[in-house]
């Protein structure tokens, strides 16, 4: 029996499954209310509120339902009845042909995640409006020209508010920010009493931990600590700034942050930054240098976009894509170097403009396999078959052969690059190996017996054979011992290694008198004796 209601319900779950109306569709409750199915691949099915109809007709009040109900057809003339939890509230939902008449108040319950754009625009006669918690999202518009809101309530499940989400409130006056919040989009906030009076005896608006926006004239400025973001266009034309320093704390820059800051020079950029949007720092024709932050994985498309005096940019080890534009039109340039971990990068990433001339003189790419490259990255393909002199490529020694059949790598000019290998396999004291070596680790400590009174002799080991290394004894213990390894084609690169060693204390005074080792002159050398076995004053036993 049991397996027989096993296989009706299986058997039932197969027809539903099949007669099911699929996520865009539309259906109503009994009060004329419309949704859109969003979810029709396993319970709990959802869906979206997209509209009112007659049932606020005559009311100033309106809670949005949690649960609805339709019916689907699973045979001829059989239906079934379906339930859905309600977690978004769709565009255009309440606009305008429905607010505009008596509604002056509504709930949103805690199923709803999202609020699309324009849901509530224009509702002119709206007062207040309540979200409870599990809102995760207000899109674009949601609110604006509300001219009669008054008080809004954001739950701390909020992370996102988008631009001109309450634009236009002319009367808003009561609103509290969740810490939760992430992003907040351009002109959320403009034209409400509330922001104008934040805005008032400053030239920079700070929400929580992000800085939303400023508007002060001067020449450099400095961003308060513990800010976590800098918001989308918060920076964006102000052509006085010419230095600004971010916190430690920075996580986050927004889209276009700084576009068309024409006179910054100087904006480094702290290793906490994670993300920096699309654009950030576009049209900053006088960055001199752009310093790209160790936690940084993608270079977003446009992101440095004509910064025309550019002549230095760092990317570091941690990121793997390089979007579209990123730095086009960066004419200044003359080296590009690419790390190891670049995957990809996008078109027209490192073009100059046309009819530019660029100051490129070569191209460095330290990854052993060559990075897929969308159209013209570098070059198009009538700037490359009219250049007068092939550009040099550098890539990792053994690597030749892969980047000359690969799509546009194969047009430099292509060279191994000098090895820059400097570090050690190993290093020894007094012929005692270091512990837990790593040749990525360059500090390790040493504690020597209480009676060492000479400083350890010290060797290593290379990788590169060719390499070269100098040790610097410590002059004295305690006391540090470097190792400095030279790369041997480049003579340049170098990697030092420091031992620090430092002499173990209160032995003397601890121990028995009967097993403390005690110094002697033997042929003339000074030497430790110790339960019955003989050691130099190195701590090396002597046979």
């Amino acid at each position: 029996m049991k397996h027989k209601s096993v296989l009706v319900l299986l058997a039932l779950f197969c027809t539903l499954s099949s007669v099911f109306a699929a996520i865009g569709d539309t259906f109503r409750d009994d009060d004329w209310n419309y949704y859109t199915i969003t979810n029709d691949t396993m319970p709990p099915y959802t869906c979206e509120f997209r509209s009112a109809s007659r049932s606020t007709l005559g009311k100033t009040s309106f809670t949005i339902p949690e649960i609805v109900s339709t019916e689907i057809e699973v045979g001829e003339y059989e239906y079934l009845q379906i339930t859905l939890n309600v977690t978004s509230v769709g565009y255009l939902a309440f606009s305008t042909g429905t607010c505009e008449n008596n509604l002056k108040t509504i709930f949103v319950p805690g199923t709803i995640k999202t609020i699309q754009k324009k849901a509530f625009s224009n509702c002119t006669n709206l007062t207040s409006i309540t979200l409870n918690e599990g809102v995760v999202s207000i899109g674009e518009a949601a609110f604006d020209d509300c001219s009669n809101l008054k008080n809004v309530y954001l739950p701390n499940t909020l992370e996102f508010i988008g631009k001109k989400a309450f634009y236009g409130c002319d009367n808003l006056t009561t609103m509290n920010i969740p810490k939760s919040v992430k992003s907040i989009g351009v002109y959320a906030f403009e034209g409400t009493l509330w922001y104008d009076n934040l805005c008032k005896n400053t030239d920079a608006v700070y929400i929580n931990d992000i800085l939303y926006d400023y508007f002060g004239s001067a020449s450099s400025y400095k961003v308060k600590e513990g800010i976590k973001h800098i918001n989308q266009w918060s920076f964006a034309a102000v052509r006085t700034l010419k230095s600004i320093t971010f916190s430690n704390s920075l996580k986050s820059i927004g889209e276009e942050a700084f576009n068309g800051c024409t006179e910054l020079i100087s904006a480094k950029i702290p290793d906490s930054v994670e993300e920096i949007e699309r654009g950030a720092f576009a049209g900053c024709y006088n960055l001199k240098e752009i310093n790209i932050p160790n936690n940084l994985k993608e270079i977003k498309s446009c992101t440095f976009i004509q910064c025309l005096y550019t002549t230095k940019v760092s990317i570091p080890n941690s990121v793997t894509i390089i979007g579209d534009s990123a730095f086009l039109g960066c004419i200044s340039l003359k080296t590009i170097v690419i790390p190891s971990s670049v995957q990809s990068i996008g078109k027209e990433a490192f073009r100059t403009y046309v009819g530019e001339e660029s100051s490129l003189q070569e191209v460095r790419c330290y990854a052993i396999i060559p990075p897929i490259l969308k159209s013209d990255v570098f070059f198009s393909e009538h700037d490359w078959e009219h250049r007068k002199q092939p550009m040099p490529l550098y890539v990792p020694y053994g690597s030749e052969e892969d980047y000359a059949k690969a799509m546009q790598w194969s047009n430099f000019l292509i060279k191994s690059q000098p090895k820059t290998e400097a570090r050690l396999n190993g290093i020894t004291y007094n012929d005692i190996a270091i512990e837990n070596f790593d040749k990525n680790t360059y500090s390790y400590s040493v504690v020597l017996p209480w009676y060492v009174d000479e400083v350890p002799v010290v060797s290593a080991t290379l990788i590169d054979p060719l390499s070269t290394m100098q040790v610097i004894p410590a002059t004295q213990l305690p006391g540090d011992t470097k190792i400095v390894v030279t790369a041997q084609e480049d003579g340049k690169t170098q990697r030092i290694y420091t031992i620090h060693f430092d002499i173990q204390t209160g032995i003397e005074s601890t121990q028995p008198a009967a097993i403390l080792p005690t110094k002697t002159i033997r042929n003339g050398q000074v030497v430790i004796e110790k339960n019955g076995k003989t050691y130099d004053v190195l701590g090396k036993q002597i046979e």
